[in-house]
């Protein structure tokens, strides 16, 4: 067995011993078949044993409500956190029913996303990202760089488990109920920090079907309807982000599950947000609205939605709701034109 000099939990002082692992991540990068992963065991549980990237208490935040999950959205009702995540799950073998979001050749990625089934009596299904080190796409950048440089390259799991335990009461409404970090051994030997989420009944796990299809489907009669609660549902999961003091500009429509709807309930649409591993405090209120910007961006980029209609949206939106031009700091005209998109 290679010496891991605490990887993946933490990393060498030593250049030297950097040098060695980083040999290691290569060969395993060399070898690595995520997308043919079929069944793991869960080591220990990780939470905790590392320092965590940021300070739980980061003191006062800028213009946030006092409650997350506060009066300026109404919000779904909470969902029952599965029993079997407050069970010890500690050599607990899982088998993989499908990838969901894995490295392939020329797309290569850090996370690796299942949909997994956990052989337990209380089993269920539950969805497990794997933090493999070997598929980082800065993993050449790693030559010569110092013990903070690898951390950030390496250990975002760290920035997760931060903006876990800061969102903590979101867990069943804005983002899933989280069972935990692990470690795992992956099939070619390389060790690895795995989290284990909730799955969701009803909540896509493609971007090829249901809403995102009816969203970037230029044909649709009924697309217009969708801009405003798209954009209302992803405003409504940032402020109540923001309100846990979490900074989170990855909302990407990867990182975006919507509940199965109908026509009739979009006008309540509620979206469930993921992947927080680049999330960081909350320190500065012009954040809120450049927050604000990257919603608009997404609905823009990746839904299709033109700059005119979405411009013309985000005006009404916050002319007939000025609290929610307050939340999310655009106080001026000047502000506003900061973030809204090209017509």
């Amino acid at each position: 067995m290679p010496t891991l000099h605490g990887y993946p939990l933490t990393y060498p002082s030593d250049a030297a011993q950097r040098g060695e692992l980083r040999e290691l991540l290569m060969n395993w990068r060399d070898v690595a078949r995520p997308d043919q992963l079929h069944s793991l065991r869960l080591g220990r549980r990780v939470d905790g044993l590392s320092p965590l990237a940021w300070n739980l208490d980061i003191g006062s935040l800028p213009g946030t409500c006092a409650i997350p999950l506060c009066e300026h959205f109404e919000w779904p009702a909470q969902r029952g956190r599965p029993s079997v995540f407050d069970t010890d799950l500690e050599g607990v073998h899982i088998k993989i029913v499908k990838p969901l979001q894995t490295s392939k050749p020329g797309d290569v990625r850090l996370s690796q996303v299942y949909l997994a089934m956990l052989d337990h009596p209380d089993a269920s299904r539950v969805v497990l990202k794997i933090y493999q080190g070997s598929a980082t796409k800065d993993l050449d950048s790693l030559y010569g760089q110092s013990e903070l440089d690898w951390d950030a390259v390496l250990g975002r799991f760290h920035s997760e488990e931060w903006a876990y335990l800061k969102m903590v009461h979101l867990q069943g409404t804005v983002i899933p109920h989280i069972g935990g970090f692990f470690e795992v051994l992956l099939p070619h030997g390389e060790p690895a920090v795995a989290l284990l989420m909730e799955y969701i009944e009803g909540m896509e796990t493609s971007g090829s079907t249901g809403l995102p299809i009816l969203a970037r489907d230029q044909s649709n009669p009924e697309r217009a309807q969708l801009l405003k609660p798209m954009m209302k549902a992803l405003m409504a999961g940032q402020h109540a982000i923001l309100n846990c003091g979490v900074l989170w500009f990855d909302i990407a429509a990867r990182n975006i599950k919507w509940l199965q709807t109908t026509p009739a309930e979009w006008t309540s649409l509620r979206a469930i947000l993921i992947d927080f591993d680049s999330a960081s405090p909350l320190y500065f209120a012009w954040d809120k609205f450049l927050v604000l910007g990257s919603v608009l961006a997404t609905l823009n980029g990746d839904y299709g939605f033109s700059g005119e209609a979405i411009n013309a949206a985000v005006k009404d939106v916050l002319a007939s709701d000025q609290k929610l031009a307050t939340v999310f700091r655009v106080t001026s005209e000047r502000e506003l034109e900061l973030i809204l998109m090209e017509p």
